[in-house]
């Protein structure tokens, strides 16, 4: 019973560290999602601005190149910080996957695996030539 019991342990080990990843993702798939949408928002107005700005030179107005400057340094500002923010949600997912990853293989102990397997295949002891119910806590018990 010890070993089913072990069992049982690892498995609501592992259940408990899938839910904790689980949340940890969810929460920062969310929060990096809202961020780098915000930051590739602004990065694309900015270029949008950009191109207005050298498109609209069509009315022999002169060149303003302190505000081409300064939309370009704003664009090149606002780019890094959308690729800093994909690159960070990047390393984080790539914890959280490094995090997953062994709990996916995970197996039980070979010793508990032997002892376990052990009794799920001995057959059931009869009484009057009928199966003897299962004992309290045994395999078939949620305890």
């Amino acid at each position: 019973m010890a070993d089913i019991a072990a069992f049982q342990a690892q498995l609501e080990s592992i259940r408990s560290q899938f839910a904790d990843l689980e949340a940890l993702f969810g929460t920062h798939s969310t929060n990096s999602a809202n961020a780098i949408s915000s930051a590739l928002g602004l990065a694309l107005a900015t270029a949008f601005r950009l191109a207005v700005f050298i498109r609209g030179d069509y009315d022999s107005r002169p060149d303003d190149h302190e505000q081409r400057t300064s939309l370009l340094s704003q664009l090149s500002s606002e780019s890094e910080h959308a690729h800093r923010l994909t690159s960070e949600a990047l390393e984080v997912l790539t914890a959280i996957q490094a995090k997953a990853s062994p709990l996916a293989r995970c197996e039980p102990s070979p010793k508990a695996h032997r002892s376990a397997t052990a009794r799920l295949t001995r057959p059931l002891p009869c009484v009057g030539g009928r199966p003897s119910p299962e004992p309290a806590g045994g395999l078939g018990s949620d305890h």
